[in-house]
Parts: C-alpha cells; sequence; structure tokens
C-alpha cells in the first residue's frame, strides 16, 4: 500500500510540476534554489542510498536503532525498540520498560526490570502493583521509594531509568517525499518526522503542514523554524499522528542583488514587501529604484511591472513571479587619471572646481624629467567611448592660465610627458669590454676620460694586452665606425694624449693577450692505470716522476713501461716516447706544455687469465673466487661454505681449459677423498677452472616422497611423504573424512613389476583409536575413500505455482513423481487448465556435459557442410543458364550496386550502374545466345565483379575468385568472358568485396561463419550438377539461392512437455516423470480462447467454439496470406506439442493456430528491361530516402 501510495504522489507531483513550473524552469533558465527545501537534502539522499540497498541486498535484519537515525519509515520497517534520548517530562506509557536500582547502608545493590503494562500498572518487587499511569520517572522514583523503605529500611536509595521505549505509529502524507505509516520512538517530533521522511515534494508546502491527532488539526509553518529558530512548533507525537502537507499554493522567484535570492512561500494575502524581507532585503549593490517583477493580470495576461521601493509600493504578486533586483552600476564617475612623470600618479577623487594645477599638487607635483611645455587631456564624448585630446601648456596651467589651467571633468585623463618622450636624447652611457675586472656599461660624467672608466671598472686584470686597446666611437647617425687606438702601458705612464676625452656611446675594448696571439696552455696530461688521471699544470722543469707523484701515484698490477705523446708546433701528435719507469734516467723525462702520459696495466700489455675460479651445485654459496697461489679444491669448498648434505661425492668434475683457452677438458674429483685427506685427490686449482657438484637426485633415480589421498574427504590431493607417515595423519593432513564417506578405505602400494596391493581399512575403526586399522603408509602409497551414492547433504525441493490448492515449495523423495506432488498439493483447483501445464527443468539436468559438447561440435560440421552446399548451389544457380555471362553479370552487378546503394559516399552512383547495364542488355536485343556461341567483337561484355572468397590453405589465409573455388564449372568463365578494351579494369576499378566480411551481407552467406577456420573441399562439381533442367532450356532465369538456416540454442527451452490429464487418470506411469531437484510445475488457469497467427490477414484472438476445425479459424482471421504456406500450418498444443495433418484438427482451449509463411520465389527472364525497370526504381525510392534522411539529421 505504502509503495502504491508513493508511485500515485509521484505521479500527481509530475503533472503538479508539468502544470506549475515556473517561468524560469520553462523558459530553460537554471533553476532557483527554494528556500527550505535543501534542509531535507540529506534526509532524501539517505532514503534513496537505502532503497538501493535494499534493492541489491534485500531487507536487513532486525537491530536496535537510536531515535534519530533509527527513525523507522515504510522502507526499513523491522522489528525492536527504538533506543532515545529521555527528555525530562517523559510520562510513562503502556510498553515502557524501567530499570529500579536500590541501595542502602545495610543492603547490597538491587538491580530490577519493571515493565508498564497495557493497562499502565507496574509490577514492584516485595511490593506489588502500582498505578504508574501518567506519572513522570521523578515521581516514580519517589512512590517507589515510599514503598520500599516501609518494607525494608527507611534510608533506603532509590534511581529508575528507562531501559526500552515503546514504539508508536504515525502517518505522513500528502505532498512529501515518502509517504506512509511510519513506527518509531515515542519521543519522535514533527520536525523529526518530517525531516527522516525526506521533507516536502518538490509541490509541497513547507507553510501549510497539518498535524491532524484525535481530529483536531494544528497548522505549522516550518518557514518559522527555518529563519527565526522558533521551534515551538516542534509538537512531540503521539500514536496515531497524522502530518499531512499541503501542496504549495503561492512560490515566488526573487533573484538578483538580495542578501538570500531563491523561491519562496508566500502566504496568500502576502505582497511585495514580505517577499523582500524574507530575501533578507536589498543589498547595498542593489537598484532600489527599478526593481522588475515578471507577475501577471490574473486571467489576463502576463506582464512585467516595474517597482520603486523608495516610493514605498507595495504591488501583488501572484503563484509563478519573478522578481529580479538590478545591480547598480559598476563604473565608477567621480574620477580623474594623471599618468606619466608625476610623482603620484594614479586615479583621484573628482571634487568641485577641481583644475589642472589642483590635481598636479594632489599628486605631490611634477618629476624631475617632466616636460612642461606640453601635456595632454583626454576627455570622453558623449557616446562614453571615444575622447576627444585637449593639448595644454603645462607651465602657464601650474602659473593658473586659466586657458591652460582647465577645469576636470569626471573621467578626465592627464598625461605628463618625459622630456626623452618628445625629444630625443642620447644616453650618457659608456662601456668597457674585456679583461677588465667588471666590464660593463657606466654612466658618463662630464670631463670622464679613459682613466676615469678603468678606475670604475675595477682595473686591468693581469692578463690584458697593453700594447693595444680599442676605443669604439659613434658617429652623428649613432653609428660604430670609429676606432682609436689606445696604449695603455703609456697610459699607465701618464702621457695624456692616450687619456681620451669620452663622449657618449664610447666603447673601450681591452684584449687579452692570448686573444692576440696564440699561446700553448701550460698543462699535462696522465691517463691509464693512475690513482687520479687527468690534466695538470706544467710546472718549469717537470719530469714524468713529478707527474706520477701528483695524480697519487701507480695502481698495483700497472706496467713499468710506459708511454709519453707529444705534439709539435701545430700542435699535432708528432712523437711517442716508450719510457721505462724503473729507469731514473727515463722517469726523470723533462715534459713538454700537451704531454699525454699513459700508465698502463700489465694485462694491457700482455695477455693474462682471469685470476678466479667457479664452483656451482650442491654447495651452500656457489659463484665465482679469486683464486690465489696454491689453492686447492678444499680451499674452494671452503670458500664455498661446504657441501650440502644432498651432494655425491663419489664423483664431482672439474672443467679445466686447455692452452688454448678455447677446448676443455674434464677432470673427475672424488670429494669424499678430498674431505678424507687422501693424497693427490686435492689437487692444485688452475685459472678459470670450474667445479660442479651434483646431487644424489642428478645422479640418479629418485621417486618423490609423497601420498596422495582421493575421494569423500575434505582436502584430496599429494602431500609429501614423512617416515613413519600413519594413514591417520594423512586423513589429519585431509581435513577429515566427509559425511558421506564410505565405512571402508582403501590403500593401493604399488612400486615395482608385481601386482598392486589392495589394503583395506575400516575407517570407524580407525576413527575409534584401532591401532591396527592405523597402518604405516609407504611413499607413493595412494589411498582412496569411496563416497555413499545417494547421500545428501540438502533434502530435494521442487516449486508448484498455480492453480493448484497449495502452491508452494515441497520436499521430494527420489521416488516421488508429479501425481504425487500435485497430491500433496491438495490437487488442482475447480479453475485449473492441466492441459495447459509447463513443466521445466534445469539446462544441465535435460543433458549432460559429455553429450552437450557433442551436440556442439555435431551442428558445428553440419553447419559448416551447409554453407559448402550453399556455395555449391549458388555457384550452379549462376551456371544453369544460357547466357552465363548475364547471369552471373546480374547477380554480381545488383550486389554491387546495392552496396553502392548503402554507401554514405555515392548513394546516385547504384542507380547509373544499374541503368549502364540496363542499356547493354537492351541493345543485345530479347534473343538469348548459347555461350558456347562466338560473341560480335563489337559487343561490349557486361561488368562481372567477381565474388572473393577467403580460403585458408597451407601458405595462409588467400582471397580467391569463386571460378577457383569450383575450378570444373567455373574456369569456363574466364574463357567465355568477352572483356572490352575499353571497358575499365575490373581488378582496379572495382572495389572487390570478400563474401564473408559483415559489409556484404547480400551475399547470402550469414557474416558470422569464419570458412577461413577450415579449408573448402577442393570437389568437382558433377556433370549432373551443371546439366540444365528442362524447364529452363525454354526460358532464361536465375533462381534464388538462400542458405540454411541456423540452429542458434542448443537447448530450445527448459520446458518438458507433459499430458497433465492423462498423468492424473493414469498416476505412476511411464508417462509419470520422476521429479528431480530444482523442478518447477506450472498449472495455468483455464483459457478459453484460439490464438490465430502467422501467415494470415488478420492474426486474432477467438473464443473456443467446440466443433471448428483450423480452416475455420482461418477464415475468421480473414484467409490466408498471399505468402502463407497453407500446406504446413501446424497446431500448437497449450501443453507445448505440435501437430500437423489431420491432428491439426483437433481443437482445444487455449491452442494455438500456426500459418507459416514462403518464400516467394520469382523466376528472372529475358525480358531485362522490366526486371530493370523494377529494381531501379527500388533502387531509386532506397536513395531518395536514404538522402532524405541523410539531410534531416
Amino acid at each position: 500500500e505504502q509503495t502504491e501510495q508513493t508511485e500515485q504522489t509521484e505521479q500527481t507531483e509530475q503533472t503538479e510540476q508539468t502544470d506549475d513550473d515556473l517561468p524560469s524552469q520553462k523558459s530553460g533558465k537554471k533553476k532557483p534554489q527554494r528556500f527550505g527545501y535543501q534542509y531535507f537534502e540529506g534526509a532524501r539522499k539517505r532514503i534513496l542510498r537505502l532503497e538501493q540497498e535494499l534493492q541489491t541486498n534485500g531487507i536487513p535484519q532486525a537491530k536496535i536503532q537510536d531515535a534519530i537515525s533509527g527513525f523507522v519509515g515504510p522502507i526499513e520497517m523491522m522489528q525492536g525498540n527504538v533506543n532515545a534520548q529521555i527528555p525530562h517530562n517523559r510520562i510513562l506509557a503502556p510498553g515502557d520498560k524501567l530499570t529500579l536500582i536500590s541501595w542502602s547502608d545495610q543492603t547490597s545493590l538491587k538491580k530490577s526490570t519493571i515493565l508498564v503494562d497495557a493497562q499502565g500498572y507496574a509490577i514492584l518487587p516485595q511490593v506489588g502493583k502500582l498505578v504508574v499511569r501518567g506519572m513522570t520517572l521523578t515521581q516514580f522514583e519517589k512512590i517507589a521509594q515510599e514503598a520500599l523503605s516501609h518494607k525494608q529500611f527507611t534510608d533506603l536509595k532509590v534511581v529508575a531509568s528507562f531501559t526500552e521505549l515503546h514504539t508508536i505509529q504515525i502517518f505522513i502524507t500528502g505532498w512529501v517525499f515518502r509517504p506512509g505509516t511510519y513506527a518509531t520512538s515515542n519521543v519522535t517530533s514533527v520536525f523529526n518526522a518530517l525531516y527522516l521522511s525526506g521533507g516536502p515534494s518538490e509541490s509541497g508546502a513547507l507553510r501549510n503542514i497539518h498535524l491532524i491527532r484525535n481530529g483536531e488539526t494544528t497548522h505549522i509553518d516550518f518557514y518559522q523554524y527555518l529563519m527565526k529558530g522558533d521551534s515551538s512548533q516542534d509538537i512531540p507525537l503521539v500514536a496515531g499522528d497524522t502530518i499531512y502537507i499541503a501542496p504549495v499554493e503561492k512560490l515566488v522567484e526573487i533573484s538578483g542583488e538580495v542578501r538570500r535570492p531563491g523561491a519562496y512561500e508566500v502566504l496568500p494575502d502576502d505582497n511585495f514587501d514580505v517577499l523582500l524581507e524574507m530575501a533578507g532585503d536589498i543589498k547595498p549593490t542593489g537598484f532600489a529604484k527599478r526593481i522588475q517583477i515578471n507577475t501577471v493580470l490574473p486571467n489576463e495576461e502576463r506582464i512585467l511591472r516595474e517597482v520603486d521601493v523608495s516610493k514605498k509600493t507595495n504591488p501583488p504578486i501572484f503563484h509563478g513571479d519573478e522578481v529580479l533586483v538590478l545591480p547598480i552600476r559598476d563604473e565608477i564617475l567621480n574620477i580623474v587619471h594623471i599618468e606619466g612623470l608625476v610623482k603620484r600618479s594614479g586615479i583621484y577623487e573628482l571634487k568641485p572646481g577641481m583644475r589642472i594645477a589642483n590635481l598636479i599638487k594632489r599628486a605631490e607635483g611634477l618629476a624631475g624629467e617632466a616636460f612642461s611645455d606640453r601635456a595632454d587631456l583626454f576627455r570622453l564624448n558623449e557616446d562614453e567611448k571615444t575622447t576627444v585630446l585637449i593639448p595644454l601648456n603645462l607651465r602657464k596651467a601650474l602659473a593658473e592660465d586659466t586657458e591652460h589651467n582647465l577645469e576636470m571633468k569626471s573621467r578626465d585623463r592627464l598625461v605628463v610627458y618625459s622630456k626623452f618622450e618628445v625629444d630625443w636624447y642620447s644616453e650618457r652611457i659608456v662601456r668597457v669590454e674585456g679583461d677588465v675586472t667588471k666590464s660593463g656599461s657606466y654612466e658618463r660624467s662630464d670631463q670622464m676620460r679613459i682613466s676615469d672608466l678603468l678606475t670604475q671598472a675595477g682595473g686591468l686584470k693581469p692578463t690584458a694586452y697593453l700594447p693595444r686597446a680599442t676605443l669604439f666611437r659613434l658617429n652623428q647617425r649613432q653609428q660604430m665606425v670609429i676606432a682609436v687606438t689606445v696604449n695603455l702601458e703609456q697610459l699607465q705612464t701618464g702621457i695624456k694624449s692616450q687619456n681620451i676625452l669620452l663622449v657618449d656611446g664610447d666603447t673601450l675594448m681591452i684584449h687579452r693577450f692570448d686573444e692576440v696571439e696564440w699561446h700553448a696552455k701550460k698543462e699535462v696530461t696522465i691517463t691509464g692505470h693512475i690513482q687520479k688521471p687527468g690534466i695538470y699544470p706544467r710546472l718549469d722543469n717537470m719530469s714524468i716522476n713529478d707527474l706520477i707523484f701528483h695524480s697519487g701515484g701507480l695502481l698495483p698490477n700497472s706496467d713499468n713501461i710506459a708511454l709519453v705523446l707529444r705534439r709539435d708546433r701545430k700542435w699535432v701528435v708528432s712523437e711517442s716516447i716508450k719510457v721505462d719507469l724503473t729507469a731514473p734516467d727515463q722517469a726523470n723525462l723533462r715534459l713538454e706544455d700537451g704531454d699525454n702520459l699513459i700508465i698502463y696495466t700489465k694485462p694491457e700489455r700482455k695477455w693474462q687469465a682471469k685470476r678466479e675460479v667457479i664452483i656451482s651445485g650442491a654447495v651452500q654459496n656457489p659463484g665465482v673466487y679469486e683464486r690465489v697461489d696454491n689453492m686447492t679444491i678444499s680451499d674452494l669448498l671452503f670458500r664455498a661454505g661446504g657441501t650440502l648434505p644432498s651432494a655425491h661425492l663419489d664423483r664431482a668434475y672439474l672443467q679445466r681449459f686447455l692452452p688454448d683457452q678455447e677446448r676443455t677438458k674434464l677432470v673427475p674429483v672424488n670429494l669424499k677423498q678430498v674431505h678424507d685427506g687422501v693424497e693427490n685427490a686435492d689437487f692444485l686449482l688452475q685459472n678459470k677452472d670450474s667445479l660442479t657438484v651434483s646431487t644424489f637426485q642428478e645422479v640418479a633415480y629418485y621417486p618423490k616422497p609423497n601420498v596422495t589421498i582421493y575421494g569423500a574427504v575434505q582436502l584430496p590431493g599429494e602431500y609429501d611423504y614423512q617416515e613413519g607417515m600413519k594413514l591417520a595423519d594423512l586423513l589429519f593432513l585431509a581435513g577429515g573424512k566427509l559425511p558421506n564417506a564410505r565405512e571402508t578405505a582403501e590403500v593401493a602400494r604399488a612400486f615395482g613389476a608385481e601386482q598392486t596391493q589392495i589394503i583395506k581399512v575400516d575407517l570407524n575403526k580407525l576413527l575409534d583409536g584401532d591401532n591396527s586399522q592405523n597402518i604405516t603408509l609407504n611413499s607413493r602409497d595412494v589411498v582412496t575413500i569411496p563416497s555413499l551414492q545417494n547421500f545428501r547433504e540438502d533434502p530435494l525441493t521442487v516449486t508448484i505455482s498455480g492453480q493448484v490448492a497449495y502452491p508452494g515449495v515441497y520436499t521430494i523423495q527420489p521416488q516421488d513423481r508429479l501425481s504425487d506432488l500435485i497430491n500433496r498439493a491438495g490437487g488442482l483447483t475447480n479453475y485449473a487448465f492441466p492441459a495447459g501445464a509447463v513443466f521445466s527443468r534445469k539446462e544441465e539436468k535435460l543433458i549432460d556435459k559429455n553429450q552437450l559438447d557433442a551436440l556442439e561440435r555435431t551442428i558445428k560440421q553440419v553447419e559448416a557442410e551447409k554453407e559448402y552446399e550453399y556455395i555449391r548451389e549458388l555457384a550452379k544457380s549462376q551456371r544453369a543458364y544460357k547466357r552465363e555471362d548475364v547471369a552471373d553479370g546480374l547477380e554480381q552487378t545488383v550486389t554491387s550496386v546495392a552496396q553502392l546503394a548503402t554507401t554514405s559516399a555515392t548513394p546516385l552512383a547504384a542507380v547509373g550502374q544499374l541503368g549502364n547495364l540496363t542499356q547493354e542488355l537492351n541493345s543485345e536485343g530479347t534473343s538469348v545466345s548459347s555461350t558456347s556461341q562466338p560473341v560480335d567483337s563489337q559487343e561490349k561484355a557486361v561488368p562481372i565483379v567477381p565474388i572473393r572468397y577467403s580460403i585458408n590453405s597451407g601458405d595462409g589465409v588467400k582471397l580467391v575468385d569463386d571460378n577457383n573455388v569450383l575450378p570444373s564449372t567455373l574456369a569456363e568463365k574466364a574463357e567465355n568472358s568477352i572483356i572490352d578494351p575499353d571497358l575499365p579494369n575490373v581488378d582496379k576499378d572495382v572495389e572487390k568485396t570478400e563474401l564473408f566480411s559483415e559489409e556484404n551481407p547480400l551475399s547470402g552467406l550469414n557474416p558470422d561463419h569464419d570458412l577461413t577456420k577450415e579449408k573448402i573441399p577442393n570437389d568437382t562439381v558433377s556433370p549432373e550438377d551443371t546439366a540444365i533442367a528442362p524447364e529452363m532450356t525454354t526460358q532464361v532465369g536465375i533462381h534464388l539461392v538462400t542458405p540454411a538456416r541456423k540452429i542458434k540454442a542448443m537447448i530450445p527451452s527448459r520446458r518438458i512437455l507433459i499430458n497433465l490429464p492423462q498423468i492424473l487418470t493414469e498416476p505412476h506411469s511411464g508417462i509419470d516423470p520422476l521429479l528431480e531437484d530444482q523442478d518447477e510445475i506450472y498449472v495455468p488457469q483455464i483459457r478459453q480462447t484460439i490464438l490465430v497467427t502467422g501467415g494470415v490477414l488478420h492474426p486474432s484472438s477467438f473464443i473456443f467454439r467446440k466443433g471448428l476445425k483450423s480452416k475455420d479459424y482461418i477464415e475468421m482471421a480473414g484467409g490466408f496470406a498471399r505468402d502463407a504456406d497453407t500446406n504446413g500450418v501446424y497446431l500448437l498444443k497449450a501443453n507445448g506439442l505440435a501437430y500437423r495433418g489431420k491432428n491439426a484438427d483437433r481443437i482445444e482451449n487455449g491452442d494455438v493456430i500456426v500459418v507459416p509463411t514462403r518464400v516467394m520465389v520469382e523466376r528472372v527472364n529475358e525480358r531485362w528491361d522490366q526486371i530493370f525497370s523494377v529494381v531501379r526504381l527500388t533502387l531509386v525510392t532506397v536513395t531518395t530516402a536514404y538522402l532524405v534522411g541523410q539531410f534531416t539529421k
């Protein structure tokens, strides 16, 4: 009921929203936020989330809820009480459960549970029944203390508290988000209930809420709480209360420059001033003199009304009105601007009577470089976009000449220029570049000379070239064309002629000595086997030993012979000097600039094998180790951590390189003798020796130690075998036996040529502790625990529904039949239709997996054969006529035309291609010549677009023409076809398509079938297949060949067809099926109709009339249609059986008469002009419809 009520409410809301939408919603503008509606957003989201969880997970189990989150509504109603925080004035009511704690100085603490019954009584231990109805908790504590004190001691103390509160039932209806009946705690208030039900719907009112109690109605305005925080209307609810939310009557939008824009509910008598007050009044940025109201003249027209708040007007407002408070202008008008060479440029307030001099004074005067002869005043024209330029003399304006000291107007802009902006001045800058301490630009002062510039630049660097520096000077056009030579040596000695007076733009270039003349760097290089190779400065008289010392000395394994590479005057390596570092005279060779000393290692000068040995296999730390002098096999084993316990010590192999370092030989090693210290067994190792230590398993066969357990255990499988392992140990590892395990287990033991030994074990005795049954297992034993045949963990169930006395789910025994189930279900009702009973069974019980796999393989094989047969029949159809070229051209051209008609690029090209073929065929005349007759060389052959097939051959997937698929019958095509040289090349100009592509479905094959997965048999067509039928010799035609129908479903349905009336008359007979787990039986209600469908003019249902036959009902449906298969009419009985022929006239209630349709086969004859006219008309129609569809998208 609650669900239906919710759906009705939602439908009502949708209707109302359609009628009452605000203009902003109808015009597509953003919907304004309705005031107060967002208050309930969290509750609505919670309800929607709970509904989604209920749809996904079902109804949750009952649990205790708190008073707020535990609100129990239509979507979450459940059993249980509700915990809540108790108000001080809470009155005891039936169903409340209390906890009473009492104690005194003489007695211990006692705790009692007291329940208030339906009459308002409570039974107090040791006291009896007390009337508590109407009392508060404090009052109850007082009377309980008095009553117990009379029975015990006067100093008794009592504390009472609520354990559980009884729930109440309330009703929430009207325009509410989720209306219905709610079960909640008895401390819930009106506002709680409104929130937790989702609040009003979009059409529900917040200011017209009614609380109905005992026939009396209390009006609640929720705006009082939202706007003023007044919770006096938050009335506690009692059982049976009804909260009714009325529809909103007057909803008005207000937007723009108000403090709280939105959509507000106003009372029927409220006008504009009330709405403005609810919106928080106008912001300071709002324009109060022009407020727009999009309103109506009631029942006449919609109008726009403008209100000036300053005039205290209070116009009426109506439902759906829109109020817009416009903003004031953003632009500031009482300002002036001053820019340029003043001390404080910017924006200033325009004061009355302000003039140019006043503005400059407020800007703290002109800057030093200001141009006083000219300033510009830019003033807005009347259009407030363009400006007028007013030039003025700034000097005269400051002298208060009224002609130039103009009065400022709103938004004037005064620009004060720099003298450099109105006239050109060269920069008072000179530069010094090159080998000085601080190169760069410097301000030129009057009487500044070269010596002054060098002083400011920090002086010359030691590397400066003094005999000649260059002073570059600009001409009047600021071009650097003058170069003056300066001798800095003479300048330093005080010769005044070299200390030139500088002018603006001069640049002094100081060169470095190596920039004017090349000098080799005083450095040498050392590389190779040295501690710190690199480049070092060459000192005077520096020798090779000195360089080796500076570079950290030689590294170990350095060779005594070094090499010095020396350069000539052209700085090209021209000499290499071999140096013996052990010879003092050679080691003290003096180095020169650019020398490169190379230190070699001994292996770099002479080849040496790496001093390393390798050990691998069954040792702790296999790897590569450095070989030391006199290292033996035992030393290598020690460094590798010794052999593993699984190592085979009798024989290991040592791989040793022969002197050519290419070939190797194997040296056997007895590690046991090495461990025992046998002489000559522990021999010396050589460089690159490799010792391999094998394990026992690598040199001899050892079966994997495991045992296997199968059958009725929790964890069957293979387990590692342990010495002394018992059968009970294996059962423990496998998780123990299952409940369906047989009492006897079998242990199979076989290792050798003898017959396998089978040992039987009594599991019951084994589990009871009989050690005689707990046999010791051997490695590779197999334990089998058989299962009981008919053991079941869950009972068998079937479902029966429909017209039986007691429908439902029943448990069954393996021998139960359908008639037994119907008897247990109380038999059929008087309205049962047993003939239409539906008996369903799980698919996996209708056919086993092996049989299903075999069926799928068989169907695939049959479908593949049908595909090949279709291709052969298609080829024979194309060859079964005298005009083979015309038949081929017609089929291929129609196929290509259909493809062109469906192409978005050239939809009209299809008509043109078909027209060309028609013209060529008509030009040949009506007579049809044999393909064996010669063709006039001037006749143009019909373009043949060969169908291409995808064949999987040994060389990969190939595309071959149809004449390659059937060589014996189609090879004549190439011989008999005449290709006109004027025709376009078919291979180049005609796009060839694959027969099995999704883009070419018109070829007749199923695109889902991939012939590339199997080879197409290369069988030839027999003469009988290619022979022309007698009826085809007199009239040329083409027969359309269609592919075989696909079998889509392996199992058509789960239904088993039964005859329930006969089963009920012959129970427990062969037609009475045995029931299986999860079977479903449905007995429908009796039907009085007969359905006629398929190839009739007016498929319909008719009331069953006894005595009528199939043809009578077909006549009642308008008779056969043109494409009806009159010989294929069959009768589908209500029980699912289908009959044809005479049995099709045995019509009963609920039967269906099916009239199949047939394939309309037309013969295409020699009247090609008529045929192509029809095809052309069809294609033009299709193309036109396609273009219209494209243009109307």
